[in-house]
């Protein structure tokens, strides 16, 4: 019967009257939604020199609560063989870095961060096909550590 109360005062916080979600110790939190801008991203170069891959990790926030964004991390792995990519196929943003790439780690509210990103990177396959996983974590102003995960192709 508690778990049944819990999971309906959850519900009824989600609704549409509420303009941020609320966690289960009664703080409203981030709401978050990741993109990679050009998508797919496009590799530039030869496959047999070191090819170059940009992109823009666009954080959104559609919540009334801001925060911090703690990482950044993406990861280039091979689409034929899933081997990541060399010789560096993962890149990790902490919060200097962040702050150095976008200006600023602050996430606000009902607001977004942009975060620019590279690789130089070779692929076990010689070609330029790639899957890219990027993974952001932010710190919201109530003490609420949120995460989440997307993927794209290279190509």
């Amino acid at each position: 019967m508690k778990r049944a109360a819990l999971l309906l005062l959850l519900l009824s916080a989600c609704g549409e009257d509420s303009p941020s979600p609320t966690a289960p110790n009664g703080l409203a939190q981030a709401s978050l939604s990741v993109v990679v801008e050009t998508s797919p991203v496009v590799a530039t170069g030869n496959p047999e020199l070191p090819l170059r891959a940009e992109w823009r990790v666009v954080i959104r926030n559609d919540s009334n609560v801001g925060g911090r964004v703690v990482f950044v991390n993406s990861t280039l792995r091979d689409a034929t063989s899933g081997a990541q990519a060399r010789p560096r196929g993962a890149l990790s943003l902490a919060t200097d870095e962040i702050i150095a790439r976008a200006g600023t780690d602050r996430l606000p509210a009902a607001g977004s961060l942009t975060v620019p990103c590279d690789l130089a990177f070779l692929l076990p396959s010689g070609g330029h096909a790639a899957t890219l996983t990027v993974a952001v974590q932010v710190f919201d102003d109530n003490a609420h550590l949120i995460g989440t995960t997307i993927r794209t192709t290279v190509h």
